[in-house]
C-alpha cells in the first residue's frame, strides 16, 4: 500500500514538473532563447571599440549606441562606419553565441547578468545596415545605457 502511494506521488510530481516546464515555452522558442532576447533587448553604449586591434572608441564611437528590440529590429546612433542606422537581427539556428544582423554573422557574448555585451565581426565587402562600410575586424564592448 505504501509503495503504491509513493509511486502515485512520484508520478504526480513528475507530471507537475513536466507541465510547469512546458508552460515556459511561448511557442517561439525555449526559455533560454526568451531570456537571451530579453537580456539583449535594450540600449547599449560603447565602453570600448577596436578596429583591427586598435582602440578607436574616442575617434569614431564615443557617442555610439545600439538598441536591440524584441521584435528583431535594431537601431544605432553614430554607428558609422561599421553600422548603418538600423536593420534586422536574429539568433540563427537558435545559436546563443551568434547574431545575424542584416546577413552579417556577428559573434555575440552576453554576460549572464546582462551587464556586458561583446559584438565581434569582420566586414569584407559586406555591411550591417549600410550601403558601404570599412572592411576589417571590429570588436564592440558594450554596457547597458542607464535608464533614468
Amino acid at each position: 500500500m505504501q509503495n503504491s502511494i509513493k509511486s502515485t506521488i512520484l508520478c504526480l510530481s513528475v507530471m507537475i514538473i513536466w507541465v510547469a516546464c512546458d508552460s515556459y515555452d511561448d511557442g517561439g522558442g525555449s526559455l533560454a532563447e526568451t531570456e537571451r532576447i530579453a537580456r539583449l533587448s535594450r540600449t547599449w553604449e560603447a565602453s570600448k571599440v577596436t578596429y583591427q586591434d586598435v582602440d578607436v572608441t574616442l575617434l569614431d564611437f564615443s557617442d555610439f549606441t545600439i538598441t536591440f528590440n524584441e521584435n528583431g529590429t535594431w537601431t544605432t546612433t553614430d554607428g558609422d562606419p561599421a553600422f548603418g542606422p538600423g536593420g534586422n537581427w536574429e539568433f540563427p539556428d537558435n545559436n546563443p553565441d551568434l547574431l545575424l544582423m542584416d546577413g552579417v554573422e556577428v559573434r555575440a557574448t552576453l554576460t549572464f547578468d546582462g551587464q556586458q555585451l561583446d559584438l565581434s565581426f569582420v566586414l569584407n565587402n559586406n555591411t550591417i545596415g549600410r550601403t558601404q562600410g570599412i572592411d576589417g575586424g571590429y570588436l564592440f564592448n558594450l554596457t547597458p545605457v542607464e535608464q533614468n
